[in-house]
C-alpha cells in the first residue's frame, strides 16, 4: 500500500526545476505562484515540485516523454555537491532578500 509520502517521493527543488527546464528560478516561482505547476509549500516557505505532476501540467504541445527522459539525463549529471551548493546559495540570497 502506497504512503502519501510514496507519492512525493520524487520532488524536485525550485532550482532543480528551473535547471531541468532551462529557465530561471524566478520563472519557476511565477509559474507556481501563478498556480500553472502544482507544489507543495514547505513549512520553511521552500516549494517542492513533484516530478510527473510536474510534467503532466506542461502543455499538450510539449513530447512529455522526451522531456522526461532529457530530464532524467540532467539530473543524473547534476553532481550532488554542485546541487547542494546551489540550494544552498538560493537560501541564503532569500535570508539576505
Amino acid at each position: 500500500m502506497r504512503t502519501v509520502i510514496d507519492q512525493y517521493e520524487d520532488l524536485l527543488t525550485v532550482p532543480e526545476v528551473a535547471r531541468l527546464l532551462r529557465v530561471a528560478s524566478s520563472t519557476v516561482r511565477k509559474w507556481i505562484g501563478r498556480g500553472q505547476i502544482p507544489y507543495l509549500a514547505l513549512p520553511n516557505g521552500d516549494y517542492r515540485v513533484p516530478r510527473v505532476a510536474l510534467f503532466r501540467a506542461l502543455p499538450s504541445n510539449v513530447d512529455a516523454a522526451a522531456v522526461l527522459a532529457r530530464v532524467e539525463r540532467r539530473l543524473a549529471s547534476i553532481p550532488e555537491d554542485e546541487l547542494a551548493a546551489e540550494i544552498r546559495a538560493v537560501r541564503q540570497a532569500r535570508r539576505g532578500a
